[in-house]
């Protein structure tokens, strides 16, 4: 999907939920359930990738942390700011691929929900590796993901990652938490919680 797919989406839905797809996704409970567990103590500085709507930007925000959440959609961030207009979230336009570089190791918390899957699975890998970049040493990355069994699955969008791509998410990374629900026989939604080494 490109960003143009994106924009058009949340331009389409002015204004409602329900024109959001991925806002009713199994992705919101498992993040949901996540947040129940979350002990804010010892992280200060968040990001949220492709924070769509912003309502993980907003919790995070809340719990005390200072979060910079960012969507290649105008209108998205536009309408997050709008939904959360005393969260203290520093919103932002900007690309995956073209992020700025003093983001790069500057979070102790990153968290993405359904991002990488939404673009090609030829860009899959690269995407991955960007997101594990913006977490600090000793920081801590959250993912949700749907991960495909790894035959030939190449129906999208959205395109499920390939196990190997799920690796290159979680590599350099300790895992510290894994929750999966099998969704059928070769589709599962993972959520896992990984820590960078400190070096």
């Amino acid at each position: 999907m490109t960003a143009d797919f994106f924009e058009a989406m949340y331009a389409r839905a002015e204004g409602d939920d329900a024109g959001v797809p991925w806002q009713q996704a199994i992705s919101r409970r498992v993040i949901g359930d996540w947040f129940q567990a979350f002990e804010p103590a010892g992280h200060e500085h968040a990001m949220v990738v492709a924070a769509g709507l912003g309502d993980d930007a907003a919790r995070l925000a809340g719990l005390g942390l200072n979060v910079v959440a960012f969507d290649h959609s105008p209108t998205a961030v536009g309408w997050a700011e709008s939904r959360h207009p005393d969260a203290g979230v520093d919103w932002h336009v900007a690309d995956l691929f073209a992020p700025p570089a003093h983001w790069v190791g500057s979070f102790d918390l990153v968290v993405e929900v359904f991002t990488i899957q939404s673009i090609d699975p030829v860009d899959q890998s690269k995407a991955a590796s960007i997101v594990g970049s913006f977490v600090a040493p000793g920081g801590t990355l959250v993912a949700v993901s749907l991960v495909h069994g790894g035959g030939n699955h190449s129906q999208g969008p959205p395109w499920p990652l390939h196990p190997s791509t799920f690796g290159v998410l979680t590599d350099g990374f300790i895992e510290r938490y894994r929750q999966t629900e099998r969704l059928d026989a070769e589709l599962s939604c993972i959520l896992v919680e990984l820590r960078r080494a400190h070096t």
